[in-house]
């Protein structure tokens, strides 16, 4: 039995108590509701296909409110469901003319190369693309339609400045083995790009949020490709693909965790002591 899962939570959603709720009890509560409501048998492979799901979107809505409520200038957008690397779309266009102009040239090779990976879960950006680009009242509200904030990564595409993207973050939902490895990739990707949009001074993030065992943190503290030195000499240079990992279990918790983000990212920001609007141009990245 298909299970549509965006309806599903729509309607239950609303009806849960969250007090005292972790997202995972969340989850729980939902899927207790659509076993207990079905007229069909629902196999275990269609409801963990729902969970993580779930789980998204019930992160999405206490996000919503967590980070207008503990932050001055930010916001969390769900990015959309590309089935090739297509993040960049967020910046305007004239923004990405380097990268595109590199991806250009590596598919009119003689041998054809292609930059693939799955689109990361969620972007932050400054609250004010938002404020400029919807027409919508979602900034005001509370609790708004899940629709809106599904589709305002339409909404945002193609318009934002370097400066206004912060990172982005992976929401780690499965125990999956592979999952690792694909949240290192998407890691290593989003920066590698950035490194072609952004400026010097804004070193883009990539961080996950979810629970992690002692193998998930060895391959998390993975270095970030291509800042490897070509010999052992140059050690200090090498940085982590992603910057940090932590299992986020309730809105408090959450709302401690956008105080500390938006800290960090402002104290990078004055440690470089570049005004948001300077446009980088590195010598070492000609093509």
């Amino acid at each position: 039995m298909a299970i549509r899962k965006n309806d599903e939570f729509e309607a239950i959603y609303p009806t849960l108590n969250l007090d005292g709720l972790t997202f995972l009890d969340i989850v729980d509560r939902i899927e207790q509701v659509v076993i207990q409501k079905s007229t069909q048998a629902i196999t275990q492979g269609s409801l963990n296909n729902c969970r993580g799901t779930w789980n998204e979107l019930a992160f999405i809505m206490e996000a919503h409110r967590s980070i207008l409520q503990s932050t001055e200038n930010l916001y969390l957008v769900k990015m959309g469901s590309e089935t090739s690397i297509k993040f960049w779309e967020i910046y305007q266009k004239e923004s990405r003319q380097k990268y595109d102009l590199l991806i250009d040239i590596f598919k009119n090779k003689q041998e054809p190369i292609f930059i693939r990976c799955s689109t990361p879960d969620f972007v932050v950006i400054s609250r004010d693309i938002v404020r400029e680009s919807s027409s919508s009242n979602i900034l005001q509200n509370s609790s708004p339609p899940l629709k809106e904030i599904n589709e305002l990564y339409k909404v945002i595409k193609n318009k934002c400045l370097p400066y206004q993207v912060k990172g982005f973050i992976s929401l780690k939902t499965s125990n999956r083995p592979d999952r690792r490895y694909q949240i290192l990739v998407e890691a290593n990707v989003a920066k590698f790009a950035s490194r072609y949009i952004h400026e010097s001074a804004h070193r883009l993030r990539y961080d996950i949020i979810g629970e992690s065992n002692p193998s998930d943190r060895e391959v998390f503290s993975a270095p970030l490709i291509f800042t490897l030195p070509r010999s052992g000499n140059n050690i200090t240079s090498v940085e982590r693909a992603i910057d940090s990992e932590v299992n986020i279990k309730s809105g408090q918790e959450l709302d401690e965790y956008w105080k500390r983000y938006e800290e960090i990212i402002k104290l990078d920001r004055e440690e470089k002591a570049v005004s948001p609007e300077e446009e980088f141009v590195n010598d070492n990245l000609d093509f």
